[in-house]
């Protein structure tokens, strides 16, 4: 019997992201990344790009676009920890 793979706690990012009924492989594609990129953005280990934030509110709204946006650690919070 092999060993269970363990999974990594998913965001809170990314979970608002799941909430507003899409996902980080489609977010990844209208920005031209990967879902490794967009995942990293989402555990704020990364600076997004500048389009970021607008393609996400084309995608869910202005209102849900702004949930994921604040759920997002900033990069000094991380380091802090």
């Amino acid at each position: 019997m092999t060993p269970a793979r363990t999974r990594r706690p998913v965001s809170h990012a990314a979970f608002e992201l799941a909430q507003a009924g899409t996902t980080q492989t489609q977010l990844a594609g209208l920005l031209g990344l990967s879902q490794m990129a967009v995942s990293r953005y989402l555990e704020g280990t990364r600076e997004p790009p500048e389009a970021f934030a607008a393609v996400l509110e084309q995608l869910v709204g202005p209102e849900a676009a702004g949930r994921i946006l604040a759920a997002i650690p900033e990069r000094r919070e991380l380091a802090a920890a």
